[in-house]
């Protein structure tokens, strides 16, 4: 159970140095779950890795000690210096998304196009036939090649 004795007593033993450890960018980055994250949540980072070197673990009061920090004690140099970081990875982040999604289909696009020969469909009016083998007269007979 969270009361406040437990938030005073991490206040207490907390290393602030710890807190405020500015870390990698790029490390971060692949750590992050989120596609976003901000300042705050890096401060929450360390937080919770203190909570756990305390053997404290205590969801509630990593909130709590989140926000304590956070809101009194950084100040705004602080506070400045982990959203810059927050953007750096968040900017990490977007490139790697974006290089993960383009794909180079250019590929298998060069080889569909090179299929010349007819593939052999039992259903001249079904989807496949037409995806297949194209829909040169869809139009001319009231769509579907009916």
């Amino acid at each position: 159970m969270f009361t406040k004795s437990l938030l005073n007593r991490f206040l207490d033993r907390v290393i602030y140095s710890n807190i405020y450890k500015l870390g990698n960018a790029q490390l971060l980055a692949t750590q992050t779950k989120n596609l976003k994250i901000t300042g705050k949540d890096l401060i929450k980072k360390n937080v919770e890795n203190e909570v756990n070197r305390l053997q404290l673990y205590d969801q509630y009061l990593i909130i709590k000690a989140t926000d304590y920090i956070w809101d009194s004690h950084s100040t705004p140099s602080q506070k400045e210096s982990f959203e810059n970081l927050a953007n750096n990875v968040n900017v990490i982040i977007n490139i790697n998304q974006n290089r993960n999604s383009s794909i180079n289909n250019s590929d298998t696009i060069d080889r569909i196009t090179r299929i010349t020969i007819p593939q052999i469909i039992n259903d001249h009016n079904s989807f496949e036939n037409y995806f297949f083998n194209g829909t040169k007269d869809f139009h001319e007979n009231g769509g579907l090649g009916l």
